[in-house]
């Protein structure tokens, strides 16, 4: 039976002919195919009374909407009607690829169809990818309504896939509002001088999500400074948009000084106008492997030592800081190592600010005896101090080891901020 209706749907595909007797034969009343066939029928009849972009109508556009109906109304079992349903909708995706979207993609047949829709997203991506300037004429018309965003990502996919990324902002125009964000990211990839000129021109226009153009302008400055080859002033000579100049600055940094001995990635940063160091700063400490303690210390000292420190405000220092540490510090370390591997950093308050945030994040609840013995341990001082502070702002009051670890805080003033313990 399987291997009849497979035949039967193999043949109807092949002979353009069957298009017009399935139009004029007796169709079964009912189907065994329970769920989605009358969405599927009234998708059906949907794309075969839609006209083609040439005004036709009948065999050309509707030849698989009327095989598609018969389908329905026949009588199989659901593996059956499964296996005929694919071998139809791979031949629709290739011989008429707008009227099988139309079928998979509309909002009212979507529902049934969604599972078969995402198994043929290959398929369908393939054909968009031959067809690009249709497909987007047909996504900036919200011809799949509710669905168009799900189509665009697949169109985006087909067109990157395939190498035409040269496309992206020829159909801009024709683009939806949600989707030129990520037509242009897309496009930064490849773009040559003259698009980033296009690319540049578009970031001084709206956008619905802030979100989106902070990412725009990220895939932006990180192709510029490709283009550039390093040369970072001869593109922040003619760029004024402090976000777009801190970008590519970020981006710069990234590409040219992370991956160097930490001391010479910081000396790099003196290239940057005075303005954008501390950007290029948040990227060595972001990005800048290996991010171990010991290199933590080495890049924070080595700030000091060119003098960058002086350069940005007290609130960007101490973020530096925390974000060095948080990244360095691995979540089973032990306390009393990194303790005193934080100790060496040379300038006292950066040092505080530091061994405050180890305290922070080895100050789980679960390891808080643990915690207390190694404090002990530790030489009293503003250093244990520091770290205490950071222990007792993560365990909290509620901890029965809170008070015996705020006995442990030299400094009077510090201790009584810190209150009598619960």
């Amino acid at each position: 039976m399987k291997r009849g209706v497979i035949g039967w749907m193999l043949v109807l595909v092949a002979t353009h002919a069957a298009v017009f007797l399935l139009a004029r034969g007796d169709a079964t009343a009912g189907s065994a195919v329970e769920g989605g066939s009358a969405a599927g029928v009234e998708g059906a009849a949907k794309v075969r009374d839609r006209e083609d972009d040439n005004g036709r109508s009948g065999s050309a556009a509707g030849g698989h909407a009327l095989m598609w109906r018969e389908l329905l109304a026949r009588e199989m079992s659901r593996e059956e009607f499964s296996k005929a349903r694919e071998v139809l909708l791979r031949d629709w995706l290739r011989q008429d690829l707008r009227g099988a979207m139309d079928c998979l993609y509309a909002p009212g047949t979507w529902a049934s169809l969604k599972d078969v829709a995402r198994m043929l997203e290959e398929e369908t991506a393939v054909e968009m990818a031959r067809q690009p300037r249709e497909a987007m004429e047909w996504i900036g018309a919200r011809r799949f309504g509710s669905n168009s965003v799900a189509v665009f990502d697949l169109w985006l996919g087909a067109i990157e896939e395939s190498d035409q990324h040269g496309l992206l902002l020829e159909l801009l125009p024709q683009a939806p509002v949600f989707a030129k964000a990520e037509m242009l990211q897309s496009a930064c990839e490849t773009a040559d001088a003259r698009q980033m000129e296009v690319i540049r021109g578009q970031l001084s226009g709206e956008f619905p999500d802030r979100r989106e153009r902070d990412l725009l302008v990220s895939s932006y400055a990180e192709r510029a400074v490709v283009l550039v080859k390093g040369d970072l002033a001869a593109v922040l000579k003619v760029e004024e948009d402090p976000e777009v100049r801190k970008g590519l600055a970020e981006q710069w940094a990234v590409r040219e000084l992370v991956d160097l001995p930490k001391d010479e990635g910081v000396a790099g940063l003196l290239q940057l106008p005075a303005d954008l160091r501390a950007d290029g700063l948040g990227e060595l400490v972001g990005r800048g492997r290996p991010a171990d303690l010991a290199g933590t210390v080495e890049l924070l000292d080595s700030v000091g030592r060119h003098g960058l420190w002086e350069e940005v405000t007290a609130k960007e220092r101490e973020a530096t800081v925390r974000a060095a540490v948080d990244l360095a510090v691995e979540e089973h370390c032990l306390p009393g190592v990194a303790f005193a591997e934080l100790s060496r950093i040379t300038r006292p308050e950066l040092r505080e600010i530091a061994l405050d945030q180890l305290g922070d994040q080895v100050g789980v609840p679960v390891r808080v005896e643990e915690l207390a013995e190694v404090a002990g341990g530790l030489p009293p001082g503003r250093d244990r101090d520091a770290f205490l502070k950071g222990v007792l702002k993560r365990v909290g009051e509620w901890n029965s080891m809170y008070e015996g670890i705020r006995a442990l805080i030299s400094d009077d003033g510090v201790r009584k901020g810190f209150g009598e313990g619960k």
